[in-house]
């Protein structure tokens, strides 16, 4: 998964690693990365953005528990063995929590799927293996924020295009993921207005795009973004040292707190137990 929730030049500034230059970019991004995904699995969640269809198993009941649910596109279930999943309308069912608002900066992400108690056609799940069929976004949240520049005037983006030019390149930085329209894009490397990106991530397919369309920038809930950051920042202060893996005490004579202890303390409310 090429994604990290935590941006290189926050990593590289003055307030954390204080680097310049070029040089060490792709490690730092990498271990961006790295810590972004321990984070996935601490938590047993994660917060990017993901656009897929997942099958469940169906319960026989009015409510199914799903991993963390931003929208449904379609869902449809297989009433009983052996014949063709059929769609549900939006009306056969709905999204809880009813005030998770996954799409505000303050929101959470709906866990369950309830059967509409006024659909009698549709009033429970039916039972049976992988029976119930959702397609949709999945993660925590889906907060987008206007990144400050567009695509330069005069430079389309064609599917197939890894180089992307902004009008202006110093709003951006390796590690972000991009929204233009449907799409996602991932920056893995800037040099002035020009990004190059990994197209269509996170399930998304790539398109082309008109010049001056809108860039806008995903973000993450500050203390995930503050947790990867001191993550990867001690990982890279002590790459010299014995290498101890993530999430294990680092204690040792004069070494400090253990990278376990802070950031496990700044995501303590993010985690969550494993949907089966």
């Amino acid at each position: 998964m090429s994604n990290a929730y935590c941006d290189l030049a926050t990593l590289k500034s003055g307030g954390a690693l204080n680097i310049g230059g070029s040089v060490y970019d792709a490690r730092l991004l990498a271990l961006l990365e790295e810590a972004s995904r321990w984070i996935d699995g601490y938590c047993n969640r994660h917060f990017y953005v993901l656009q897929a269809t997942r099958r469940f198993d169906g319960t026989g009941r009015r409510q199914l528990a799903t991993p963390d649910l931003i929208s449904v596109d379609a869902l449809r279930v297989r009433p009983q063995p052996g014949v063709d999943l059929v769609a549900w309308a939006e009306a056969d069912y709905r999204l809880y929590p009813l005030n998770a608002a996954p799409e505000q900066p303050w929101g959470r992400p709906y866990t369950r799927l309830l059967a509409h108690p006024d659909s009698p056609a549709h009033s429970r799940f039916p039972d049976g293996p992988a029976a119930v069929e959702v397609a949709g976004k999945w993660g925590f949240r889906e907060v987008k924020a206007d990144s400050g520049t567009t695509l330069e005037a005069g430079a389309a983006l064609a599917p197939g295009d890894t180089q992307l030019t902004a009008a202006a390149g110093g709003k951006l930085s390796a590690g972000q993921t991009l929204a233009i329209g449907a799409e996602q894009l991932y920056v893995t490397a800037l040099d002035g207005n020009e990004a190059t990106v990994e197209r269509g991530v996170n399930g998304t397919a790539a398109a082309r795009h008109q010049a001056a369309t809108a860039i806008a920038v995903y973000g993450y809930p500050g203390p995930v973004v503050e947790a990867c950051l001191q993550l990867a920042a001690q990982l890279w202060q002590r790459r010299e040292r014995t290498a101890v893996p993530i999430g294990r005490d680092r204690r040792s004579s004069g070494a400090g707190p253990s990278i376990g202890a802070e950031v496990e303390g700044l995501l303590a409310a993010y985690r969550r137990l494993p949907v089966g």
